[in-house]
């Protein structure tokens, strides 16, 4: 049985008025003649079709990466170890205490802010407090409640 040779698969869509090979040199030319370092495909686009050199955006992006002339990327600092694992829980009441703010509607039809803070060991609330505003000043009154001890 011949085997059947298949040509290698075409990239769709029209060509354009230059090959790949002749547009990667305009894109170069126009990368040193450049007065900034490190312009990405958008601009390089930009400056292609300033030049009358007509083609799509994601080509150039493409031959841009085929070729390593995109810009330098900036790689992140280096951060510390994890302030925890992944688990809120303690073995001793009293080491870490969360807060939290809901909102409510009163009979009266005025609406307000409830703050409680809860041992995270216990789930025990040490804290509450409702206010008309929800400022940080009001949030934190549930925490100095706690840190009164039981009245």
């Amino acid at each position: 049985m011949p085997v059947e040779h298949r040509p290698e698969p075409k990239r769709r869509g029209p060509l354009g008025p230059c090959s790949d090979a002749e547009l990667v040199g305009h894109i170069r030319r126009t990368l040193t003649e450049s007065p900034f370092h490190g312009e990405g495909c958008r601009k390089v686009w930009a400056r292609l079709r300033h030049q009358g050199i007509r083609t799509s955006k994601e080509r150039v992006l493409r031959l841009m990466r085929e070729h390593g002339l995109q810009a330098p990327q900036r790689v992140g600092h280096p951060h510390g170890p994890r302030a925890h694992d992944g688990t809120i829980t303690t073995d001793r009441p009293d080491e870490l205490w969360g807060t939290d703010m809901t909102t409510t509607v009163t009979t009266g039809g005025g609406q307000v802010c409830v703050f409680v803070a809860v041992d995270h060991c216990t789930a025990e609330c040490v804290g509450t407090h409702a206010s008309k505003s929800g400022t940080r000043f009001e949030a934190l009154e549930p925490v100095r409640q706690g840190a009164r001890g039981p009245a």
